[in-house]
């Protein structure tokens, strides 16, 4: 008898460390941190989860579908990043190329390479360094700003503006995602969402991604929310209606650098091509230059505000020790609008999330990643 009762007891637990990681994320969702939330997660080619949880739309009570499109904000960048890569692959650029030979508007600065943009070490920044004057002048100025503008203006208006630092000195987040979107359009003679779809999605098999969602499809777009309420008094999650709007229509200033949406699905299609052995989109050295640490000597790490123990390759993060669970060599990245994904290559594991709530990603990263890997130890993995 005590051995049925052991017996008994230990499959009523069985449940329970299966389902850690759902129970941790409804209650992330019932501490009303996010509407909801889709993850994926793959290892060694086996998918052991692809779930949705929570709701698409607070207001109409939707619930959020695996399938449903998400705004990918910076998670645009590895994309981008990839489809350059490309370029240089085919020879139609180096990474040294000078930015100045194929978009003259930029002549009057210092000279960029290609691998400047795509390391994030060109000097363009975003504008939210409010002690700087060239912050400031960013902020002012938005060249990025899509209210009417197309990407050569918006690029006429970056190129006016100074940079950070000399290209090549510092690692500064800003614009160069977008300015390699430009690029691409001027060796192609082609608009973005075009170049990328040949030479990224429809090689990957990303069959939901893009610039603008299909009249078909857009029931499968999550609406997007903000956190508003007062601040040091209450937190609530609010439909913004500014950012629902991204997706819904086709935009005249396509941003490569945050202008994508997408389903966790494909991108996934997209971090398990960064486990691939062979890569099947790269040249090895190429691929590997991807994924090592670019940043100069004078700063060899990214900010550790911006994350600890990491550098910067060629388009994405890259953990360059062990960081917790992360084994040293896990690449990754997030945007703004909720979406995250990272890829521990020695581990064999491949992990996408997205949320529709700006804001949020850096808040779920620090808690999925643990949560993650903890639930694959109880299931032996």
């Amino acid at each position: 008898m005590p051995a049925l009762i052991l017996l008994l007891c230990a499959l009523l637990a069985l449940p329970v460390h299966a389902d850690s990681l759902r129970q941790r994320i409804e209650s992330f969702i019932a501490e009303k941190r996010t509407p909801g939330l889709v993850l994926m997660v793959v290892q060694q080619g086996q998918v052991l989860r692809h779930e949705a949880f929570g709701l698409a739309d607070l207001e109409t009570k939707r619930p959020l579908q695996r399938d449903a499109i998400l705004r990918l904000y910076s998670m645009s960048k590895p994309l981008t990043a990839l489809a350059v890569l490309r370029q240089v692959q085919a020879g139609r650029l180096r990474l040294d190329t000078p930015l100045q030979e194929l978009l003259p508007q930029f002549a009057k600065l210092p000279t960029i390479q290609i691998r400047h943009l795509l390391s994030h070490t060109a000097g363009f920044d975003y504008g939210g360094d409010l002690t700087s004057w060239t912050g400031l002048r960013y902020l002012w100025a938005q060249p990025m700003d899509q209210e009417g503008k197309s990407l050569e203006q918006a690029m006429a208006a970056l190129a006016g503006l100074p940079l950070r630092h000399e290209p090549g000195q510092a690692w500064t987040y800003g614009m160069s995602s977008d300015v390699l979107g430009a690029v691409l359009e001027r060796l192609h003679g082609q608009p973005l969402d075009q170049v990328l779809a040949r030479e990224v999605f429809a090689p990957l098999g990303m069959v939901d991604t893009g610039f603008q969602v299909p009249a078909a499809q857009r029931p499968r777009l999550a609406t997007q929310h903000e956190m508003g309420g007062i601040p040091l008094l209450y937190k609530r999650i609010r439909v913004d209606a500014d950012s629902s709007r991204l997706g819904l229509e086709a935009p005249r200033l396509r941003s490569a650098g945050g202008g994508l949406v997408g389903t966790v699905a494909d991108y996934m299609r997209f971090a398990q091509a960064l486990l691939q052995r062979p890569p099947k989109l790269l040249a090895p050295a190429l691929f590997e230059a991807m994924l090592s640490n670019q940043l100069p000597a004078a700063q060899p790490r990214l900010p550790a505000e911006v994350y600890a123990r990491s550098g910067y390759g060629l388009g994405l993060g890259i953990k360059l020790e062990d960081d917790g669970p992360q084994a040293a060599g896990t690449v990754f990245w997030a945007g703004k609008g909720g979406s995250l994904f990272w890829v521990d290559r020695q581990h064999q594991l491949a992990v996408v999330a997205a949320m529709p709530l700006n804001g949020a990603a850096r808040g779920l990263e620090k808690r999925l990643i643990p949560w993650v890997y903890e639930w694959l130890a109880q299931r032996g993995r």
